[in-house]
């Protein structure tokens, strides 16, 4: 009980939190393009880290014959966990895990001959998986960082993801 008790109070004595954004590209079959990142982060002890994120990769369209086309949406929330390793007192690096949901939409406009019409499906998938790799941070002050990371995510929506941006401090 006593246990319970403390754990949230030592963690708020010492939390930093951050707030940034970036850009991000996927490698896998169903994000294979560009997107933006929205961060945060939550530095519970010298160092853990815990880092909640949303990824948008921007849409995709493709025509196919006869005027038939797919857009294709994807998108991502993860939650990492970092443990950081002081390099140089601006440097910063750290490997990471953590949960992974992805999001994957697919419109299909598909002309029927028969009925001289557009048939119209919509698919939404969601996956839950998990995230490994690594990333680090370059201090420009003492609010504001550079940061980049890559990760594999490990799910039916297998994928490397690269990210770079910029974090301010609260």
């Amino acid at each position: 009980m006593l246990l319970l008790a403390i754990v949230p109070f030592s963690i708020n004595t010492y939390s930093q939190k951050s707030i940034g954004g970036g850009l991000c590209y996927g490698t896998g079959n169903y994000a294979k393009n560009v997107g933006i990142s929205i961060k945060t982060a939550y530095q519970v002890s010298p160092e853990i880290v815990v880092s909640p994120d949303f990824s948008l990769f921007f849409p995709e369209r493709t025509v196919y014959s006869w005027g038939n086309e797919e857009h294709r949406s994807f998108f991502t929330l993860n939650v990492n966990g970092h443990y950081l390793f002081l390099i140089e007192e601006k440097i910063e690096v750290y490997p990471l895990s953590g949960l992974n949901i992805s999001f994957h939409n697919v419109k299909s406009e598909v002309f029927t001959g028969i009925t001289n019409n557009f048939n119209t499906t919509n698919t939404f998938n969601t996956e839950v998986g998990l995230n490994i790799g690594a990333g680090g941070k370059y201090k420009f002050s003492d609010k504001l960082s550079a940061i980049s990371e890559i990760k594999y995510v490990i799910s039916l929506y297998d994928q490397a993801v690269v990210m770079a941006g910029i974090t301010y401090s609260l």
